[in-house]
């Protein structure tokens, strides 16, 4: 696992509760997991690429929300938030057909099918 930014007692118990939540789901936690704070967001998060879509899991330290998952547009950099991680997928596919009806995004750019 890579950290980044991780320094405080709350940073570290914020990713432990993320760490908890994704291996709930199912996550695997090996070496190529990237975890750390974000200083502009106030998010604590850990992730790893070969997890459904690059999904995350992150927790705003300075709310104390619980873990959420988290689910970026690798081409707008929207970020889609939900409690698991379908209802972020679920944000997603509806902001990608706004967005292709806009033309806004081509359909190549999808990371999931629109179905």
């Amino acid at each position: 696992m890579q950290l980044h930014n991780i320094t405080t007692s709350g940073q570290i118990k914020a990713l432990a509760a993320c760490i908890e939540t994704a291996e709930k789901q199912g996550f695997i936690m090996d070496d190529d997991i990237d975890a750390g704070f974000n200083k502009n967001s106030g998010f604590v998060y850990v992730g790893g690429e070969d997890w459904d879509l690059g999904m995350y899991v992150a927790v705003n330290i300075f709310t104390s929300d619980a873990p959420m998952f988290l689910l970026s547009c690798p081409y707008s950099g929207e970020e889609f938030f939900g409690s698991n991680p379908e209802s972020c997928i679920l944000q997603y596919k509806a902001y990608a057909k706004d967005a292709i009806a806009d033309g806004d995004m081509d359909e190549d750019e999808l990371m999931i099918p629109l179905d």
